[in-house]
């Protein structure tokens, strides 16, 4: 065999072996591979950064998301999926002390897939949040159902705290929004606790019931978000 021969054949095998470790034999294969067709959310692009690895439009892989601030007024979530597509929405952020925050991601509906939350409005101490979600190939948002916001609002104050929490009833995502208020007494609180169900593609309110607590301690425990793989108060830690 010719010295040509013998770096071709070298060649070959070189190029089978890299194929039996990888699983990906052929260009087509590759571009299936999950590490590669992930689209990069940030790759050439100024002023962005990788906020999170998460699960955004429901195929069970996760995706990566990358938060690009365009000012102290507005970002841009940008969520590249592991079959290669890109996501962008532009949130407004100027209400926002600092130009927003990124308040994380986590199951929040019913369909599969994460949302995500970006702090967006905040008072002296009102944190409020855009949720974006996954629908028909976009990113959109998801409005509150609470008809105080139609941002995702918390508090927490001497005079009242507010909370969402989530939990799951007869197989339906469920959020509570509660808000309670210090009573006369100086001590005490009393409010309201508000249902909603995830009903199909939207949330609809089922029930509404007064509640107490005896002390600020035990009212302020309800305050922020309960829900999982989120921070009681995201974006302000």
């Amino acid at each position: 065999m010719s010295m040509h021969g013998l770096r071709r054949t070298l060649s070959i095998a070189t190029l089978v072996i890299a194929a039996a470790l990888t699983g990906c034999g052929t260009t087509t294969a590759v571009a299936g591979h999950d590490t590669v067709a992930r689209a990069s959310a940030c790759a050439n692009v100024s002023h962005c950064h990788v906020v999170a690895s998460v699960d955004v439009d429901g195929d069970g892989r996760p995706d990566q998301v990358g938060w690009r601030q365009l000012s102290q007024d507005a970002v841009q979530i940008r969520v590249g999926t592991a079959t290669g597509k890109l996501l962008v929405h532009r949130v407004d952020v100027h209400l926002w002390w600092g130009g927003g925050a990124w308040g994380g991601a986590a199951r929040i509906d019913g369909p599969a897939g994460a949302e995500l939350l970006v702090g967006s409005m905040q008072g002296a101490h009102t944190p409020m949040y855009t949720m974006l979600t996954y629908r028909h190939g976009a990113l959109v948002v998801e409005a509150s159902p609470s008809p105080l916001s139609q941002r995702w609002q918390i508090d927490a104050a001497w005079g009242d705290y507010m909370g969402w929490a989530r939990h799951i009833a007869g197989g339906h995502a469920t959020m509570t929004q509660s808000i309670v208020f210090r009573a006369e007494d100086g001590d005490s609180f009393t409010g309201n606790r508000v249902t909603y169900v995830w009903d199909v593609d939207h949330w609809q309110r089922t029930a509404r019931a007064a509640i107490s607590f005896p002390s600020e301690k035990s009212a302020s425990a309800m305050a922020g978000f309960h829900v999982k793989g989120l921070d009681a108060f995201p974006g302000l830690g």
